[in-house]
């Protein structure tokens, strides 16, 4: 086993990268730790709340009637900023002491529910789990919480970005330890026997387990240091249901207890992931496997977003969300059987472990030690092959899985926007009729049309003002003046509708301007930057492992020895680009089509200028151009992409450490220069 673990820490990179992100995780720990105010809300917890009470009413009415709002005597210098720290204490405070109401209120209402019958009868799913929370909370209302500042306690629930380094650890140990040596073809010298095999898969499980198990620990080891040192964790011996966001917890626990159970869960959690990747790594190429994890893992954020409990609470992501197993009762249906959410979460994560075990056990005894080369189906042209940039075309879309990952962005795309909607109702509706009809040049008839629909409003305002004046109880008074309210509500959309048209030069069209705010206001900018994280990640699963392949497999030093390495190079560089471009239209043409789809893209060959947003603009340019440009500034910077993958390969000169460096690096970066 220590030689397993001799792989891992013997691999700079994977030193290097688990490194960084137990150091990021600190950082970012601490800044989320730091951006409440649980500092000046520890010296709140010392009043009473007699005392608090008062505070806030006499902040409330300084809020009301004083110009200065700042004042140096309070903690946090703002009477807004102290009013709003004073309730949320209080709130805190209250769900405390009143959590006797609290229980007998749950209770109450599940025995309210399960007497009406209206919620299920006989032994159906509803019944059972009323009649289960009627006797959990009867258990816990002996319970007696007491109030504590819990700031420590509270900053580590809600916070999960050390689940994902966690998450990205176990993936990099496992392809370390189960992909690698097999397709650098030295698996085979180290399982020739049958017994020899199973002694290998038991040291490698091992260690993999004991890597992320350490590594797991230094990650929420160094949350729970940070948020000792900066809040402390309170009385540890006090009910669970002393700590606000868990009063409601159904089990009882300690809140040293409840840690405990806590980062054991997450541990598991991790553990069970760990032996999922090492089944994938037994099964598929590196990067075969690496595809195949990120789609698992978003295909379970997406389960998450499901209305459904079962598919918000067991997928992989939801298994690891540890605070939602304690801060309610929540019982899952299975076949007809309440199940209670944490009870749920173990038996998952514990199947899913043995599972994950006994499959990756079976395949690492079976599969051949060495990667098998594919054949060509029957019957197929080997031209590819043979053509050097069809050859390279066949290595980067075939051979590191590319096509797989060009597929899967276009149907994550497609699913995101196929049900894209934008602005709806009848100012929109409005708006649009009267585009429809001022579209294009400035023109006499065009402007007659608005002062004919301004006519007409005046009109209708003037028949509501009349039978508003009557003041006749009737139902056909009441109807009529409801219906030219309703015509009045054209009045803000025929203003819009003027006002740009009476801003329109001889020169400019006028445009209907929806459709091209929801691709370049602030919304349609952060819709683009979350488009282009995933064009980048997308280029990180798969350009690593193509630039390393020949020096994965030394046919690096056949390419040197025939002088053919720069145009080695040069082909791959430009398949690559070819790829990003394929990804980038992949990314980003979905939103523009749904767009369209739904609003149209009106008036493309008008100057852009005639839009406000494209005020600045030279009147050469026309709307296709804009989008045209905003296209090749995507593509640009996918090539960059491509540029920074092929360093980062370069350098590092193993593609699974480079791939997962470039996951962290293009992705993260983008929403960190850009963000939401």
């Amino acid at each position: 086993m220590k030689w397993e673990l001799r792989k891992l820490w013997g691999s700079p990179m994977l030193v290097v990268l688990a490194l960084l992100l137990c150091l990021a995780n600190g950082w970012l720990y601490y800044d989320h730790a730091t951006s409440g105010n649980f500092a000046p809300m520890a010296t709140l917890y010392t009043r009473s709340t007699q005392e608090l009470e008062a505070m806030e009413e006499d902040l409330s009415e300084r809020c009301r009637y004083d110009t200065e709002i700042y004042d140096d005597t309070l903690l946090t210098g703002d009477i807004y900023q102290e009013s709003r720290l004073v309730g949320d204490t209080l709130d805190r405070i209250r769900a405390v002491e009143e959590f006797p109401q609290t229980m007998a209120q749950l209770q109450a209402q599940a025995r309210a529910k399960l007497n009406t019958g209206l919620f299920g009868t006989g032994d159906s799913f509803e019944t059972r789990s009323l009649r289960l929370t009627d006797g959990v909370y009867e258990t816990v209302r002996q319970v007696q919480p007491q109030v504590c500042f819990f700031g420590g306690v509270e900053t580590l629930l809600d916070y999960r970005l050390a689940d994902a380094f966690g998450v990205l650890l176990a993936l990099a140990a496992a392809l370390a330890l189960f992909a690698q040596e097999r397709e650098q073809g030295t698996l085979c010298l180290l399982h020739p026997t049958l017994r020899g095999r199973l002694s290998l898969y038991r040291d490698k499980g091992l260690a993999l387990g004991a890597a992320v198990l350490f590594l797991a620990l230094v990650l929420y080891g160094t949350c729970l240091g940070i948020s000792a040192g900066l809040y402390g964790l309170g009385n540890l011996s006090l009910p669970v249901q002393s700590v606000y966001g868990l009063t409601a917890c159904p089990y009882l626990l300690t809140v040293g207890g409840f840690l405990a159970l806590f980062f054991a869960l997450k541990l598991l959690w991790l553990l069970a992931l760990a032996g999922l990747f090492a089944l994938l790594a037994n099964a598929l190429r590196s990067s075969a496997s690496l595809v195949a994890a990120v789609l698992l893992l978003g295909l379970s954020f997406a389960l998450g977003t499901l209305p459904s409990h079962l598919a918000q609470s067991l997928n992989l992501l939801g298994l690891g969300d540890t605070y939602r197993l304690f801060d309610g009762l929540l019982f899952l249906n299975f076949f007809g059987l309440p199940v209670a959410r944490l009870h749920a979460t173990l038996g998952v994560c514990g199947v899913l472990l043995a599972g994950s075990v006994a499959g990756a056990g079976a395949l690492f005894v079976r599969r051949s030690p060495v990667t098998a080369a594919r054949r060509s189906p029957a019957g197929l042209s080997l031209g590819c092959h043979v053509h050097p940039m069809g050859h390279e075309g066949y290595k980067l879309l075939r051979s590191n899985g590319a096509l797989l990952v060009l597929l899967l962005l276009v149907a994550v795309q497609v699913l995101s926007y196929r049900d894209f909607s934008g602005p709806q109702g009848p100012k929109e509706t409005y708006y649009r009729q009267y585009s429809s009809v001022l579209s294009g040049p400035p023109s006499q008839e065009k402007a007659s049309y608005l002062a004919q629909q301004e006519e007409k409003l005046e009109q209708i305002q003037q028949q509501l003002a009349q039978l508003q004046a009557s003041a006749q109880d009737s139902p056909w008074l009441t109807q009529e003046i409801g219906e030219l309210a309703q015509k009045l509500e054209a009045r803000e959309p025929l203003d819009q509708a003027k006002t740009q048209y009476e801003a329109l030069t001889s020169s400019q069209c006028y445009i209907y301007t929806t459709p091209y705010e929801l691709l370049y206001d602030a919304g349609g900018q952060a819709a683009n930057r979350i488009d282009l994280a995933k064009l980048l990640l997308s280029l990180s699963l798969c350009l690593p492992f193509f630039f390393s392949m020949e020096r994965e497999t030394e046919v690096g030093v056949l390419i040197e020895t025939a002088g053919a390495s720069r145009d080695v190079k040069r082909r791959k560089r430009l398949t690559a680009w070819l790829f990003a471009l394929a990804c980038t239209a992949a990314a980003f043409l979905p939103r523009i089509v749904a767009v369209y789809q739904n609003y149209g893209l009106p008036e493309l060959t008008a100057q852009a200028n005639s839009l406000a947003r494209f005020a600045a603009l030279p009147a050469v340019l026309p709307l296709w151009g804009v989008l045209a440009l905003t296209m090749a500034l995507w593509g640009l910077l996918a090539c960059v992409g491509c540029a920074v993958v092929e360093g980062v390969s370069a350098k590092v000169r193993s593609p699974l450490p480079a791939s997962l460096i470039c996951v962290l690096l293009l992705p993260g970066l983008t929403l960190l220069l850009f963000p939401l």
